[in-house]
């Protein structure tokens, strides 16, 4: 399935090249780890906004995708004005509820 997820990603990034299409595909790659993709199709070809790059930054911190944090790095994405103590905090309780979450659905598997 990474092939034709991969095809349906690349064709998706080709067929469109407006800054919309570019946010949903970026956060399809983030979803879809694919990384390379949007490293060579996205990053390098498109310049992001600040809040876009936080957008994602955030997106990857919450999927645990290390390779896109440190690309949005890269990219300049300014973790000192992202990482608030407010952002930190609703990070931190989403990362709570999603692993409450697994946990609830683990026991109902098992019980």
């Amino acid at each position: 399935t990474n092939d034709f997820d991969n095809a349906i990603l690349i064709a998706m990034i080709r067929s469109v090249n407006d800054a919309k299409a570019k946010m949903s595909q970026m956060m399809l790659a983030i979803t879809w780890d694919r990384l390379q993709i949007a490293q060579e199709l996205i990053l390098a070809k498109h310049q992001f906004e600040d809040h876009e790059l936080e957008q994602f930054l955030r997106v990857a911190i919450i999927q645990n995708k290390t390779g896109f944090v440190e690309k949005f790095l890269d990219a300049d994405a300014d973790m000192k004005h992202y990482l608030t103590y407010s952002e930190l905090s609703s990070l931190y309780n989403t990362m709570t509820q999603k692993r409450q979450t697994f946990g609830k659905m683990m026991l109902a598997r098992h019980s």
